[in-house]
C-alpha cells in the first residue's frame, strides 16, 4: 500500500542535502510520506528598496535575524507518486521584524487551506511564560493553524525546561518521555506532541483530515524557519540562492500575502516605537 501522509499516526521531517529540500517519513518503518523542494526563492531587494525600513530596526533586540530581509519561498508538497498536494508559501521578512514571517498552505488549484503563523505583538514576549507541574516553562503562542479566513484552528504550545543538562540533551537529540511540543485545537484537544526533537511529531487520536495537510505544512515550515530565521552562535545569515524567479506556481500567487504584508510594516512600526519605550523606561 502507497504510504499516506493524512492517515500516518507519526511523522519524522529529513532535511535532506540541497537546500530547503525536505521530506517527510514515518519515524519507526522510514516509509517516504511527502517529498517538499522549492519552487521559487524571490531575490533579495537592493538596498536603495529596502531603505525605508532601514530605521525600523533596533540593533540592541538581540535578534540577529531583525537586521536581514528574508525573502519569499515557495515549496512544492508532492507525494510518493510525485503529484502536487499544496505548496507551502513563506512570506518575506522585512528588516525590523525578527518573527517568522507567515507560511500560506495553498491547493495547486490556487485554494488557500489555511495559514502557520503567529502573533507578531505577542511572540517575542513568550520565553517568560508560566511553569507547569513538571517544571516546564509553557510557551504559547508561538504558533498558530488558521483556516483560509484566518479562523484559528489550532495552536503550538513549546514546553521547555531551560535547566543546562535538559538543554544538552535536546542539542545532543536525545529524546524525552515529556512532551516538548504540543498541538492543541480550538477546543483543547491535542492533536500531536512531539518528545525531545521536534522533528518528530507523534498524531494523539483522530484528527481531522482537513487538517493533517496543515500539520504536515506546520513540520515543514518549521524546517524553513531553522534555515532562515535562527541565526546564532556568532554565524551569519545566509540568503538562499534566488529560483524560478518569474513564475507563479498557482493562481493568485502574486497577491496572496498582501494583507500580511501590510500587517508585518504596522508591526515593525510599533516594536520600533516599544523598543524606544523600554529604552526610556
Amino acid at each position: 500500500m502507497v504510504p499516506n501522509v493524512y492517515d500516518a499516526p507519526e511523522l519524522e521531517l529529513l532535511f535532506l542535502s540541497n537546500d530547503l529540500h525536505y521530506r517527510l517519513a514515518t519515524p519507526t518503518g522510514g516509509d517516504v510520506l511527502v517529498d517538499a523542494a522549492p519552487v521559487v526563492i524571490d531575490e533579495v531587494p537592493e538596498l536603495g528598496v529596502l531603505r525605508r525600513f532601514k530605521s525600523a530596526f533596533s540593533p540592541t533586540t538581540g535578534v540577529p535575524v531583525e537586521k536581514h530581509h528574508v525573502p519569499r519561498v515557495t515549496l512544492r508538497v508532492s507525494d510518493v507518486q510525485n503529484s502536487t498536494l499544496f505548496f507551502i508559501d513563506r512570506a518575506a521578512k522585512l528588516p525590523g521584524n525578527g518573527c517568522s514571517p507567515r507560511s500560506t498552505v495553498v491547493s495547486p488549484d490556487g485554494r488557500v487551506i489555511g495559514h502557520l503563523t503567529n502573533d507578531h505583538y505577542r511572540r517575542l514576549e513568550m520565553l517568560n511564560g508560566p511553569v507547569d507541574s513538571d517544571g516546564m516553562t509553557l510557551i504559547g503562542g508561538g504558533g498558530q493553524l488558521r483556516d483560509a479566513g484566518g479562523g484559528v484552528l489550532g495552536s503550538i504550545a513549546m514546553r521547555a525546561d531551560w535547566t543546562s543538562a535538559a538543554v544538552q540533551a535536546l542539542e545532543d537529540g536525545g529524546e524525552t518521555d515529556i512532551d516538548t511540543m504540543r498541538i492543541i485545537g480550538a477546543d483543547g484537544t491535542v492533536w500531536g506532541r512531539s518528545r525531545g526533537v521536534h522533528s518528530r511529531l507523534y498524531f494523539t487520536g483522530d484528527v481531522p483530515r482537513r487538517h493533517k495537510a496543515l500539520i504536515a505544512a506546520q513540520l515543514i515550515a518549521s524546517g524553513m524557519d531553522e534555515r532562515l530565521q535562527a541565526v546564532s552562535g556568532g554565524a551569519s545569515y545566509r540568503a538562499p540562492e534566488p529560483l524560478g524567479l518569474g513564475s507563479t506556481p498557482y493562481p493568485g500567487y502574486e497577491s496572496i500575502h498582501a494583507d500580511y504584508m501590510r500587517y508585518q510594516e504596522e508591526y515593525i512600526a510599533w516594536h520600533k516605537k516599544d523598543m524606544g519605550r523600554r529604552a526610556g523606561s
